[in-house]
């Protein structure tokens, strides 16, 4: 029903997943359906997780909790900690998007790029810098009194932009002021944009 509606849209491609076990997305705790809509077209994929060198889990496995929890699993995955169940649902959903979006020319090389980015350390990498991005960009608005809603996409670190398409990078304006952010300098862009707020 949802992959005959998307169908009947203007979009160029997209996917709906029925995951095992009732999940609503795909994982690998087993076998998965995935209808791919394509111009128009419906194609019906069945999956196996394992096909792609990825051990099956169960359900427990990947289990949520708050907030907390959930931000705790995600860290161990990003940080190399979990090499289990997290990192390989991660990496399938991952690969998945990557070739979804044109971005690898199949679903095993999407997952091979997202392995290796958290393999790495770069995926690690660009969460610590997604995280000081946020950090500063709290600060900014506490100083300032206001909240920067405007974005733009911006980035000079193509790498790790063209392994993944969901990488972001923040151009914010307030008013007449344009803050360029940086990640590998963003706490001492962000200052030297406050001081000369002050002055």
């Amino acid at each position: 029903l949802m992959a005959g509606t998307l169908a009947g849209m203007d979009v160029q491609r997209a996917w709906v997943v029925h995951g095992a076990a009732g999940w609503d997305e795909a994982t690998p705790i087993g076998p998965f359906l995935g209808f791919e809509v394509w111009h128009g077209a419906i194609h019906r994929h069945d999956i196996d997780p394992r096909d792609f060198g990825l051990a099956a889990c169960g359900s427990n496995e990947l289990s949520g909790g708050d907030a907390a929890a959930n931000l705790a699993a995600l860290l161990a995955v990003f940080e190399g900690r979990d090499r289990g169940a997290h990192c390989a649902a991660l990496a399938l959903q991952c690969g998945l998007a990557l070739f979804i979006a044109g971005r690898a020319d199949s679903i095993q090389n999407g997952i091979d790029t997202a392995r290796e980015a958290l393999h790495s350390g770069r995926a690690g990498e660009w969460l610590a810098r997604l995280r000081q991005c946020a950090m500063a960009k709290s600060e900014f608005e506490e100083r300032c009194g206001a909240r920067l809603d405007r974005v733009k996409l911006h980035t000079d670190e193509r790498p790790f932009l063209e392994d993944c398409p969901l990488f972001l990078h923040r151009q914010y304006t307030r008013d007449e002021v344009l803050v360029t952010f940086v990640y590998r300098d963003a706490q001492a862009r962000w200052k030297n944009t406050l001081n000369g707020l002050q002055t």
